[in-house]
């Protein structure tokens, strides 16, 4: 796989989406595992003669977590990368109907057809990292912070934690976001075969 189409597949939007389910399924499984396995030996110790129906149930429910966020993810970053995908394309038009309607020359109508594509594309990608950042606040507002303090407590944990404890604070965290927010839309432009005229 080239590097282009590597990137487009993993660093687009739809792919960090679909990545981040298939790494939190595999987390949560792994962790229902663990408890698993601790709940049968201490049922085991207490003498439970159900000590391995309780572990099992414990890996099957993380089999299914597994699978349902890693689908979850697969499904979110198909529509994320087709959502990026058509809004360039409707960007890219507007640009150059725009071009077309001042009477620009060719060579300016498709470069503000390229402009346009990227500018759409981005618009998709903004959404998505207000999206992120509201998440950020609202993981903070589960820990008791609401308003302006979830925002910068949710800020400061994208950020790596707050300067006082040595992470990158609400700067870090804003910067974070928009990179994601760029990477995300660039990747997802960048990925996308070019159509001739």
């Amino acid at each position: 796989m080239s590097a282009a189409k590597w990137i487009a597949k993993n660093l687009s939007l739809g792919g960090m989406i679909k990545n981040t389910g298939s790494t939190v399924g595999t987390v949560a499984k792994l962790g229902l595992y663990g408890l698993g396995t601790v709940a049968e030996v201490a049922a085991e110790a207490a003498g439970s003669r159900n000590a391995k129906t309780i572990g099992n149930a414990f890996k099957v429910t993380g089999n299914v977590a597994d699978i349902t966020l890693t689908k979850t993810g697969e499904v979110a970053g198909f529509a994320a990368n087709k959502a990026t995908e058509y809004a360039g394309r409707v960007g890219g038009e507007l640009a150059a109907f725009g071009a077309e309607a001042v009477g620009a020359d060719r060579a300016t109508i498709v470069t503000a057809k390229n402009v346009g594509t990227i500018v759409g594309a981005a618009a998709v990608g903004a959404v998505a990292g207000v999206g992120m950042a509201g998440a950020a606040v609202s993981l903070a507002s589960a820990s008791g912070t609401a308003g302006a303090a979830a925002t910068s407590s949710g800020l400061a944990a994208l950020g790596g934690g707050s300067l006082a404890a040595g992470g990158g604070g609400m700067a870090a965290g804003q910067v974070v976001t928009q990179g994601i927010v760029a990477i995300g839309s660039a990747a997802g432009a960048a990925g996308k075969p070019k159509k001739e005229d």
